[in-house]
């Protein structure tokens, strides 16, 4: 199972700030698929990024099979998930 839940990311800082993901909630249960769909440059490929956290989202958490990886350092990323 994936959930997202008041996902941002803005990229850059102070005037040049660019907000690209606001407040996303993401329910996506075990043995199902989720599809995201938009124009180019809606973000899906950040909200895909911040998901798998290739890029860190500014705020929000992000669970996977139950756990908060959201804060996780790099070395717990790459450990294999125990069920």
């Amino acid at each position: 199972m994936i959930r997202v839940e008041k996902l941002h990311k803005t990229f850059g800082t102070g005037t040049r700030a660019r907000p690209v993901l606001h407040e996303v909630d993401l329910n996506i249960a075990q043995g199902t698929i989720g599809v995201v769909v938009g124009p180019s440059g809606a973000g899906k490929s950040t909200l895909a990024r911040c998901v798998n956290l290739l890029e860190r989202p500014t705020s929000g958490r992000v669970w996977v099979a139950g756990t908060d990886v959201t804060d996780l350092p790099e070395r717990e990323l790459h450990r294999p998930c125990r069920r």
